[in-house]
Order: C-alpha cells, then structure tokens, then sequence
C-alpha cells in the first residue's frame, strides 16, 4: 500500500513538472514571436495603431497574428468570425476587449445576422475565438413561425421583425437576457442569433426600432490570455 502510495505522488509529480514545463515553453515562444515582430502598426479609418495580435490585410508577413487579420473596406475595418463579418468599432489593448457591430445591422436596417457568431448553447463558432467571451453577454434568438404567436401567452417577450415577417411568415426577434433555456412554440424555430450587451430588468421590446438600437450598437468580446500575455498587451498599449 505504501508503495503503491509512493508510486502515485511519483506520477502525480511528474505530470505537475511536465505541465509546468509546457507552459513555460509556450510563454517562451509566445515572447521570441513578440520579439520577432517587425515595429508596424496600421490604421483603418477609426481604428488607429492597429498591432499585435491584430493585423491589416496588406500588412507586412511578419505584422500581427493571420487569424487576426482585419480588412479595411470604404474606411472601416471588417472582422471576421465565422460564419459572419464585423465591423470593428473599437479595440482595447489594456482591457483586451473588441467592440465589433455585426455589418448587417451597422446601418440601422431590418434583417437577419450576417452569420451567428455563436451556438444555441453560447459557445463561439469560429475556432479562432474559443477563447473569447461576450463581455457581459446577452442575445437575440431570431425565431421564424409558420403562425402568428403574438397574441399566445409563452411569447409574450417575442418582437416581430416587420421586414420578414410576409406571406404567411411570421418572424420574431426574442431577448435572452440570462442565455436562459429556450423552447420555440410547436409552429417556430431558431434561425439565428446576433449577440448584444446586456440590458438589465428588460424581457421585451415594444417595438423593432428599439430592438434595431441595441443591435445597432453591437457587442464587446474579451479575450482571455495568460498573465504573461496580458502584462505585455498593457505594457504595449
């Protein structure tokens, strides 16, 4: 028993030491990449001294990270995230945290997401921004009926969209303040979904003009990094 005991703490040991190791490693390489980027940074419109991580398409090779490549199209900088694009109002070096509007609704027009940048379940699509959280979050689920639920109890908190809703199509625009559990009428389903910052003590919209201002003013993500990472991100602001 007591060496089986001895034989444990060995191990456990040295998956401690190895994990350790590893870590340090990729600290490593992550600070000889810093250093061997090239001093460029790069402008988009109102996105100024765009740098590491983040990138301009046309920049140098060695300029920032390719999966955070941004565009820059008539002045405004586009990024993006599968399945959709965004446009870039702000990006904060020191809070580590993006401000992105999805280009769809930049203008203020009725419609659907460019691409729900996330799952029914919360989770970021594009593999690139596993890491990366709404900050704080919320949503709209976009749910299509083959009837009109307005006048059903359950859909109290469901918004019509005026734009979609023809021809025996009936779409509604439904707050998740909390990513609560969801369950469409037996006549609707999801069809999309498009991230907003959080509104405290609101479950419904009057109307789609004030669905269309939160929607408007888009959606901040914050990146997770290690302490390392993030130390020389502050430093580097």
């Amino acid at each position: 028993m007591i060496i089986l005991q001895k034989h444990i703490i060995y191990i456990m040991r040295t998956v401690q030491y190895t994990s350790s190791l590893l870590y340090s490693l990729l600290i490593m390489l992550f600070f000889v990449q810093i250093q061997a980027q090239p001093n460029c940074s790069s402008s988009c419109g109102e996105i100024k001294n765009i740098s590491y991580p983040f990138r301009l398409k046309g920049d140098p090779s060695g300029c920032g990270d390719s999966d955070y490549e941004l565009s820059c199209v008539d002045n405004k900088a586009i990024l993006e995230i599968f399945p959709g694009k965004y446009y870039v109002h702000n990006i904060s070096y020191y809070d580590q945290t993006i401000r992105l509007v999805d280009v769809n609704f930049a203008n203020g027009s009725c419609g659907l997401p460019s691409g729900p940048v996330e799952t029914t379940d919360g989770y970021v699509r594009d593999v690139r921004f596993r890491g990366y959280g709404l900050n704080p979050g919320s949503r709209f689920r976009f749910v299509k009926c083959s009837t009109n639920i307005s006048s059903v109890p359950e859909a109290a908190n469901h918004t019509t969209v005026p734009c979609l809703t023809r021809n025996g199509t009936y779409v509604y625009a439904v707050y998740d303040g909390d990513y609560s559990y969801y369950e469409p009428q037996k006549s609707c389903s999801v069809i999309s979904l498009a991230p907003v910052d959080l509104r405290k003590d609101v479950a419904k919209f009057n109307s789609y003009e004030a669905v269309m201002e939160l929607l408007k003013a888009g959606f901040e993500m914050d990146g997770q990094l290690s302490a390392e990472i993030a130390l020389w991100l502050v430093n580097n602001a």
